[in-house]
């Protein structure tokens, strides 16, 4: 893994190719690790059906000297979907939810709620639609 980032998304805008809503910040390195070894471990995978509504939360792009992935990660239901070469593959993240949040809040600490389950500061979200807050 050479790198990666990470842009946020519009949670009202579909979850196959949500529209940025953030400027890309780039990866810690040991973030991107992380995330490649999260992706890569089967423990990280929860396979069920949810009632809940997929909504996009970030759109993460790791690169490497074998090719990039794109993981678009909706927090409402602890979705990821990990797409190389126009191939998805999706599932849950449950077993890895609080790996996952703690790597969003460190690559948008502005943005980040302090409060451990949620995810961004109250208005961020909206602010960031309506084109008012940049990162």
């Amino acid at each position: 893994m050479t790198g990666g980032q990470c842009v946020l998304v519009d949670p009202d805008d579909g979850i196959r190719n949500p529209k940025p809503i953030s400027d890309p910040v780039e990866l810690s390195t040991q973030d991107a690790v992380l995330l490649s070894k999260l992706l890569l471990n089967a423990d990280s995978w929860f396979f069920a059906v949810k009632r809940c509504l997929p909504k996009g939360t970030a759109r993460i792009r790791l690169t490497s000297p074998l090719g990039d992935a794109t993981v678009l990660i909706g927090m409402p239901c602890q979705d990821w979907d990990v797409i190389v070469d126009g191939e998805h593959c999706g599932g849950f993240f449950d077993p890895v939810d609080i790996e996952m949040r703690s790597l969003l809040k460190r690559t948008f600490p502005d943005l980040a709620s302090s409060e451990a389950r949620s995810m961004w500061k109250s208005g961020a979200i909206k602010q960031l639609k309506e084109g008012k807050s940049s990162i």
